[in-house]
């Protein structure tokens, strides 16, 4: 049972490493997959969710990009990633003048 329990702790390990190499090498399509793969096995890794949100902004969408950064930014507090990405969603969002007047309206 132990060995079982390791193996899936070093299959977890290793696929969460894998989407942080994948991002790192800009294919986002391999390290989406390999992220949710990681939240299969554990709803709460923060990494992964962090790693998602990451990946949604590379992809101008918005709105899931910043609330993926939002649970990350929740569930580790004392990084600042998941806010310097929310901030970007909210440059990104109002990036266009006319957008900024129509959110004021």
């Amino acid at each position: 049972m132990e060995i079982s329990q390791d193996n899936q702790r070093i299959s977890y390990l290793g696929k969460l490493n894998e989407a942080k190499a994948a991002v790192e090498a800009k294919d986002y399509e391999k390290a989406w997959k390999l992220a949710n793969e990681v939240l299969a096995i554990n709803f709460n890794e923060s990494a992964a969710i962090f790693l998602l949100g990451y990946i949604a902004l590379q992809h101008e969408q918005l709105g899931l990009a910043y609330n993926l950064n939002r649970m990350a930014h929740y569930m580790v507090p004392h990084r600042a990633e998941p806010l310097n990405n929310m901030g970007m969603c909210f440059s990104e969002r109002w990036a266009n003048p006319d957008d900024l007047q129509e959110a004021e309206n």
